[in-house]
């Protein structure tokens, strides 16, 4: 049943590396991330319903050094599907099939363990096997040979009037494979990520149908302004060039640090000054 589980809940996974003493939080924008799901029987001939919601939540992360990342790892996502998924299948043989999935959260299953670091190539990264789980609802009921099919299956039918419910909490699901893009626009961390995931409606009888989920996510947080601490370049030295790109960023005290220096603030005060210089200073010297 898990498989039944999972087409309420594909959903698009963004992340990334280590250099911050703690990871950031990205907040995913509900305005342009969704999840569109498809569910078809396939009792005599093939009917499908299709369902989408936007998706809300966030991503913890750390962060790596702006210039040039080579890792990306995540701490920690919650995903919040904000509307019900609403499908009804009216099969022309196979009887009807009318499914809602209510309130639903998707999680990264081991908080405080994070994913090993993974490569960054191209800004693009990815990972196979993340664990999750969900809390919420599934509500369904069935009838004909939909229902036939579910009992075979060991699975109740309800009925309109009584329909089942699943806490979708009790449910082991299926590990996640997902695949995004890191980049820095602006001072900012943004991490857009797309997911396909689908198969048979119930492993026990994969014959009776069969679901398919794609969802697109895009987060973003702003960048911190210590983050690389003094290496401009994230090549893991401080050196001339790191001197040159720090010098076209310094601007003076009490003025705003501008879009791609957010790394030569060293002190984190909000401007590039000669306190920040000096400090730079130090670090040149004993590399």
């Amino acid at each position: 049943m898990r498989n039944l589980i999972t087409l309420a809940i594909s959903v698009a996974l963004g992340l990334a590396s280590v250099t911050t003493a703690a990871p950031i939080t990205l907040h995913v924008d509900d305005t342009q991330s969704a999840v569109d799901v498809e569910l078809c029987i396939t009792a005599l001939v093939t009917v499908c319903d299709a369902g989408n919601s936007p998706v809300a939540g966030f991503i913890d992360l750390d962060v790596p050094c702006p210039l040039a990342p080579t890792t990306v790892s995540v701490h920690d996502f919650v995903f919040d599907i904000t509307q019900n998924v609403d499908l009804l299948i009216n099969h022309p043989f196979g009887g009807q099939l009318n499914a809602s999935a209510q309130n639903v959260v998707i999680s990264y299953a081991l908080p405080g363990t994070p994913l090993p670091p993974t490569l960054l190539v191209a800004d693009t990264f990815s990972y196979v096997g993340v664990p999750v789980s969900a809390t919420g609802h599934l509500v369904y009921w069935a009838t004909g040979a939909i229902c036939d099919g579910l009992t075979l299956a060991g699975m109740p039918c309800g009925s309109s009037g009584d329909p089942v419910v699943l806490d979708l909490s009790t449910f082991v699901l299926d590990p996640l494979e997902l695949s995004a893009t890191l980049t820095f626009p602006n001072d900012r961390v943004m991490v857009a990520s797309d997911l396909s995931v689908g198969g048979p409606l119930l492993d026990t009888l994969p014959g009776l149908g069969t679901f398919s989920a794609n969802g697109a996510i895009l987060a973003d947080a702003p960048l911190p302004l210590t983050c690389c601490n003094v290496d401009m370049t994230g090549g893991d030295t401080v050196n001339l060039t790191d001197h040159h790109l720090f010098g076209e960023c310094m601007a003076g005290p009490g003025v705003p640090v501008i879009g791609g220096c957010g790394c030569a603030d060293i002190d984190g005060d909000g401007d590039v000054d000669f306190e920040d210089f000096a400090a730079f200073q130090v670090a040149l010297s004993s590399r």
